[in-house]
């Protein structure tokens, strides 16, 4: 009676792999192909099993899974719909939030513009120009969720940025 071993190895950054070790010196290993990353691991899988290090068996993750683009198209759409955009320049918050690193995943924005553009190349009407979110991007200080707005706006303003923030991280997490 041999007994088993399981672990998780990261194997490069997005890359989990489950090992399952018996002490009979025989390794299987399971690999979870993940769509963006399926090359690498097939080839890591083979490499092994050509050694005669492992027997593979593969298997695919979920293929519904959203890129990050389909994920924040999605999350925006509903707080758009659930009228959490009140204003042209509430897209400077989410902007905001994205180059804090506050938003998992998504690489910050080298400008106004390109953000605007990549919002619009998304289908998303009625974002706010390149002066306007600018200006109010320059409102945004200290740290989330605790912002600070220097733009005069009283607590009820600060506290529906504050959650319309909230709402999209929420969303964006669970698609």
């Amino acid at each position: 009676m041999g007994c088993v071993l399981a672990m998780y190895v990261q194997i490069c950054e997005s890359t989990r792999a489950r090992i399952s070790l018996t002490l009979k010196t025989k390794i299987i290993m399971r690999v979870i192909i993940e769509p963006n990353d399926s090359a690498k691991k097939r080839m890591l899988a083979e490499a092994l099993k050509e050694n005669g290090l492992a027997e593979v068996e593969l298997e695919s993750v979920d293929p519904t899974s959203l890129s990050v683009e389909e994920r924040f198209l999605k999350a925006l759409l509903t707080i758009q719909e659930e009228g959490l955009i009140k204003h042209k320049y509430d897209y400077a918050w989410l902007l905001a939030a994205i180059n804090r690193g506050i938003v998992e995943d998504m690489s910050k924005f080298i400008s106004v513009k390109s953000f605007i553009d990549y919002v619009k190349g998304l289908g998303i009407a009625g974002v706010a120009g390149n002066s306007t979110l600018s200006l109010y991007l320059g409102y945004v200080n200290g740290r989330f969720p605790d912002w600070c707005f220097s733009d005069k706006c009283d607590n009820r303003e600060k506290i529906r940025r504050i959650n319309l923030i909230n709402r999209f991280l929420n969303l964006f997490r669970l698609y």
